[in-house]
Parts: structure tokens; C-alpha cells; sequence
């Protein structure tokens, strides 16, 4: 997620037209060498920071609890769908209740 941080911060000062305190290249790798330090092969450092998904990271997060990842996954995205207007997430999360109650 912070290495997304980075390049989004980056894509950011380029649109303003502003210089990064730290230059891209740097900050990937501090990060680089945090997963190294973490335990990470160096081999596969680089792709420990590859772009990573809300949803991925919730049905990972899901499959350590009881509840599952598919389950943890549904909660998730009604509740994101509820809190940014999606309407066919906020439909279908409506109709189930309209339809339970």
C-alpha cells in the first residue's frame, strides 16, 4: 500500500508541477530495504510491493478469521458500496434487508 502511496504522491507532484521532498526512486527503495530487513527474500522484494487491492487485502485478512474470505469480502464491499453511493451495491444491500425483514 505505501509503495502505491509513493507513486500516487509522485503522479501527484507531477500534475502541480512540484519536486518530491525525495525523489521516487529513493523512497521505493526504503521500502525495497524494509521488506528485505522484514524477511523478505531479495529476490522477491520487488514483488512484495506490487499493487495490491482493498479487496485482496480483505479476503487475505478474511481467510485468517473465522468468518472466511468470500464472507469478509461481501461485508467489505456492502459497507464500501453504503459508503460511497454505490447503487447496485446499496440496492442490493437494501433489498436483502427489505427483503429478511
Amino acid at each position: 500500500m505505501q509503495a502505491d502511496e509513493n507513486k500516487n504522491s509522485d503522479r501527484m507532484n507531477a500534475l502541480l508541477h512540484q519536486q518530491p521532498r525525495r525523489p521516487l526512486n529513493v523512497r521505493m527503495q526504503q521500502l525495497t530495504d524494509l521488506v528485505i530487513k522484514a524477511g523478505t527474500d531479495p529476490a522477491d522484494a520487488k514483488g512484495v510491493l506490487k499493487h495490491t487491492t482493498c479487496s485482496e487485502i480483505v479476503r487475505e485478512a478474511g481467510a485468517l478469521t473465522p468468518m472466511g474470505s468470500a464472507e469478509a469480502e461481501v461485508v467489505w464491499s456492502s459497507c464500501s458500496s453504503l459508503a460511497h453511493g454505490d447503487i447496485h451495491g446499496t440496492l442490493s444491500i437494501l433489498s436483502l434487508i427489505r427483503d429478511e425483514g
